[in-house]
């Protein structure tokens, strides 16, 4: 079955997903297994920097999408808008997340706060128990 085929389906499965409390998650080394191939030139380049995912309190992915600059949130940052409109669309106008968990909350939380304005902006316990066990 190609892509093309389930893309619809795969769209709609994913739009009609919901959360509360949201965690972001900025990957590099998934992209760099991405490569694709110039279609004049056949020269193989790498067309992503990194991979980013939101899910919700359940694990379910509410969005992902690649990004093509080390800039992972300036990037998607257009996307995050769109997924707090969906919400707002499902949940009312006045909807906002619960929290949302991220990693490097210090240097990233005034830029997620420009788009979510009042929900906490948290360090994740996945990454918290990182940094603990590095300390």
């Amino acid at each position: 079955m190609h892509w093309e085929n389930c893309r619809d389906f795969c769209k709609q499965q994913l739009c009609c997903l919901m959360g509360d409390v949201l965690k972001t998650d900025f990957t590099y080394k998934i992209a760099d297994k991405i490569v694709a191939y110039h279609p004049d030139t056949k020269a193989a380049f790498k067309p992503f920097k990194g991979f980013a995912s939101v899910v919700n309190e359940a694990g379910q992915v509410v969005w992902y999408g690649f990004h093509h600059r080390g800039d992972a949130f300036g990037e998607c940052k257009h996307h995050f808008e769109a997924l707090l409109a969906r919400l707002k669309r499902a949940n009312g106008d006045d909807y906002m997340p619960s929290a949302i968990y991220i990693d490097y909350c210090c240097q990233r939380r005034d830029s997620f706060e420009k788009v979510f304005p009042g929900v906490p902006i948290l360090l994740g316990p996945f990454y918290w128990f990182n940094r603990w066990q590095e300390g």
